[in-house]
């Protein structure tokens, strides 16, 4: 970025350091306003923790930097002779969070502290130095001109290397790192890195590539077992807190850490929410139609009582739609409320205003309770004694006390998850989609256990996932839903596993979901939207009597086996009424690029997903998802209406088939089918329907989607499952009749959705290698040539018919927003045969 000479100042007698660009960057536009900014930047800064700036000067139409001269050694030469003692480096990081808060109170993000912009003086003071990188935050993105383009690694302490992201790899925040906007809390992070590496000597996220740095950054845990046992508690305590993936849990402002580090003695937050974080819930939220929370006392459920022939009814509550965010329905992944166990409390996860999080309330009071440092919550759950609610965000699995306080994150969850529940007071269980697994862990965190296996059931019946645990009372047994080898999960089991023993037993077969288990011993679970009870002999693992069916129309969603309810001990029930989750109509829609004008395809909705236009635009096929379908695959005459309906055969009560991709002549469909004996796999059937459909691949546990057909007809593109490195994309290669399976790309990251371009020289795909889930390109012959397409995230991408361009969708950062987003297209220039 610079070069740096010490120089006297004849007029005022002293020492300066005199900044300059190098020679090769002094005519580069976007350097020189860098340049000018850094010095703007520090003109407006004055604090003994941070290097000040005396002038500007300009000769021979250079500009330098007159800049306040700091003897002394940088943090990286000091930490080049091992870790630092406790209290040092306590004492170095209070003035380094002073000099950073300066700079914070100044609107200056400086986005690249690490310790070769530290100087320690000879009289053991710290100075902040190098602002080159740092931004303003009124001046808008931080992925314009005047922020692009560096990537430093830090291989030892010093050394820079150009790239592609902003920053410095071993010490950028997890949002900087993937290329996303960052506001003062990615220097939050940076200077957590900085205290570990004091206090251990080494950076935690250090790589041999800058590329290693950033997968660290995104993805390993932080070692504190490395720190030294004499560390103290508010010190982890601020590590811990600064340290956090998900920015909206790190400390919001810099200062809070340093009065944290100054007051050992003071707690991490409060004890009890602020009482600013209170509010009325009633009357804050809209009736919604169709969507309301009921409270069904089951009394059947009390001991003694015995099994009503339907439903009891349902009184409805004060706060129809708290469990709603802005105005829409809360319908997804997952259930967003909970009970506690004795019937008198609700914690609910929603935005009040501008706050989101986890609020707490009483049944008996209108007002709730923020609980700090909740945000991006989900699947929350109270403990059986009531004093923790514990809940999943989209990188961690967390608790917190009822009673206040900070958050406690108990371990890393990635991706998307499925199910949490308590195991007694001391254990956890939930499920992370990862590993479509039932994981425990202790409640006081630490390494998970995977208690399930998808073999245990032998072959006669396959397992493709197991979700949404519960607990018997005696923490015994753990039952959970388990998926068959459909796309719907009103074809799962509900099933049990011993934990002394390890034996997995199914208790109610190919028809429920979202089992919960009372105190009396009851089983609770859901097919369709209605949910069922029985008796169950706990010691003999049997099913006693006939389910009868006691709440109905409960919201379910069918493709994950969500149901939204929560029961507490005493049988009272709260849900969320409404069945229309499960059968979401969908309008296929042209979308005019010039004018944006929309058009229908078809004349009416569907349900049908997954819509694919033949090579000659006269039909589209889609893949049915609706159970009471008596076909799976179905194709539109666009000129005509005319409608084909392509039976498959049945798994369960769903017939199974999806991705339906169009062969170049638009004579076959290649899709993706699942067996009694088989996850999904390709196959093609003619689109007569004359023939059945053969499979070109032999059986599997792992799913295998059809994702393109190449247009000369002799490759089909894949996206598997592997159980040992996630997603990867793989290719079918045509040999007369047989297709010959060969990978095509296999890494540890998650690679889904090839496409071919138009001239089948390149690769469209969506990888998370750097984090989160962006669109790439590849060669398929020769060197890879990987370019990235997207910025900030991208699903749905799609060549245009020159290949000339790409389009993609670009989802909601906010994920209760995932699916609205903005449909973006990526212009390529292609030289000497690259993109």
């Amino acid at each position: 970025m610079g070069v740096v000479y010490l120089a006297r100042d004849t007029r005022l007698d002293r020492e300066v350091a005199i900044k300059a660009l190098p020679e090769h960057l002094a005519s580069d536009r976007s350097r020189l306003e860098r340049f000018e900014r850094e010095a703007k930047t520090l003109a407006g800064l004055s604090h003994p923790n941070v290097a000040g700036i005396h002038g500007v000067e300009e000769q021979g139409g250079s500009r330098y930097l007159v800049l306040e001269y700091v003897d002394g050694e940088t943090l990286a030469d000091r930490l080049d002779r091992g870790p630092l003692p406790v209290d040092d480096a306590v004492e170095y990081a209070v003035q380094i969070a002073a000099g950073v808060e300066a700079a914070h109170e100044a609107g200056v993000i400086h986005r690249d502290l690490k310790p070769a912009n530290i100087k320690i003086t000879p009289d053991g003071e710290a100075k902040v130095l190098d602002f080159g990188l740092a931004r303003v935050e009124e001046a808008g993105s931080s992925t314009g001109a005047l922020d692009s383009p560096t990537m430093t690694q830090r291989p030892q302490h010093s050394p820079t290397i150009e790239g592609a992201i902003l920053g410095t790899a071993a010490y950028m925040s997890p949002e900087q790192a993937r290329g996303r906007r960052v506001d003062k809390r990615t220097d939050i992070w940076s200077f957590g890195v900085l205290l570990y590496e004091m206090l251990v000597g080494a950076s935690p996220f250090h790589g041999e590539t800058a590329t290693d740095s950033i997968g660290a950054v995104l993805h390993k845990d932080l070692d504190v077992q490395r720190l030294p046992s004499e560390t103290p508690a508010h010190v982890r305590r601020v590590l811990d807190r600064c340290l956090v993936r998900d920015k909206n849990l790190r400390y919001r402002d810099i200062g809070d850490v340093r009065v944290e580090l100054l007051t050992p003695s003071a707690p991490a937050t409060t004890t009890t929410p602020a009482p600013g974080r209170a509010r009325t819930l009633v009357g804050v939220m809209s009736v919604v139609s169709a969507i309301c929370v009921g409270l069904a006392l089951l009394m059947w459920m009390r001991a003694g009582a015995s099994m009503p022939t339907q439903t009891a009814s349902a009184a409805r509550l004060a706060f129809p739609v708290s469990l709603l965010r802005d105005g829409a329905p809360r319908t997804g992944d997952s259930r967003d409320f909970a009970l506690s166990s004795d019937g008198t409390r609700l914690v609910v996860s929603a935005t009040v205003g501008s706050e989101r999080g986890l609020w707490l309330r009483s049944l008996a009071s209108d007002t709730a309770l923020l609980l700090p440092g909740t945000e991006g919550a989900s699947s929350p759950v109270f403990s059986p004694d009531g004093r923790w609610v514990a809940y999943l965000t989209e990188t961690a699995l967390w608790k917190i006390a009822t009673a206040g306080g900070s958050p406690q994150r108990l371990t890393e969850v990635t991706s998307s998850h499925r199910g949490l529940a308590w195991l007694g007071n001391d254990r956890l269980v939930y499920s992370p989609d990862t590993t479509a697994l039932i994981h425990m862990i202790s409640a006081a965190g630490g390494t998970p256990k995977t208690i399930t296996s998808l073999e245990s059931f032998g072959s006669d019946r396959l397992h493709r996932s197991h979700r949404w645990p519960a607990s018997t009372p005696d923490g015994r047994l753990v039952v959970f839903t388990a998926q068959h080898g459909g796309e719907s999960f009103n074809d799962s089991s509900i099933a049990v596993i011993d934990l002394a023993s390890g034996q997995t037993t199914t208790l109610i077969e190919g028809a429920g979901s979202y089992p919960i288990v009372l105190p009396g011993g009851e089983l609770l679970y859901a097919t369709g939207d209605t949910v069922y009870a029985c008796r169950v002999d706990w010691t003999a693992l049997a099913v006693v009597g006939t389910p009868k069916p006691v709440l109905f129309d409960v919201l379910h969603r069918p493709l994950n086996g969500s149901v939204q309810l929560s029961i507490a001990d005493d049988g009272t029930a709260l849900y969320i009424r409404g069945s229309q989750a499960n059968n979401v109509l969908g309008m296929p829609t042209w979308l005019d690029l010039a004018s944006g004008e929309r058009t229908p395809l078809l004349d009416a909705p569907t349900t049908a997903v997954t819509p694919r236009i033949s090579s000659d635009g006269s039909r589209v096929a889609l893949s049915t998802q609706r159970a009471s379908s008596t076909a799976a695959l179905v194709i539109h005459e666009l000129a005509r209406g005319l409608r084909t309906e392509i039976v498959l055969p049945r798994v369960g009560s769903n017939p199974m088939g999806s991705n339906p991709i169009w062969s170049p002549d638009g004579r076959e469909l290649a899709f993706s089918m699942s067996t009694e004996v088989s996850a999904e796999i390709p196959h093609i059937v003619s689109i007569d329907g004359e023939s059945p459909p053969r499979p070109l691949a032999e059986p599997s546990l792992f799913e295998q989607f059809t994702t393109d057909w190449s247009s000369d007809g002799s490759q089909l593109l894949l996206t598997q499952w592997s159980s040992e490195a996630d997603w990867q994309i793989y290719m079918l290669q045509r040999d007369g009749n047989a297709w010959a399976p060969a990978p095509v790309l296999t890494t540890p990251a998650s690679e889904v959705g090839g496409q071919f371009s138009p001239d089948g020289a390149w690769m469209a795909y969506i990888s998370d290698i750097l984090g989160d889930s962006q669109v790439f390109i590849r060669r398929l012959d020769g060197p890879p040539d990987r370019r990235q397409i997207s910025i900030d995230g991208g699903v749905g991408h799609q060549w245009a018919p020159d290949g000339r361009s790409l389009y993609y969708f670009e989802p909601n950062e906010d994920p209760d927003r995932r699916w609205s987003g903005r449909l973006m297209r990526v212009d390529l220039a292609e030289i000497d045969g690259r993109f």
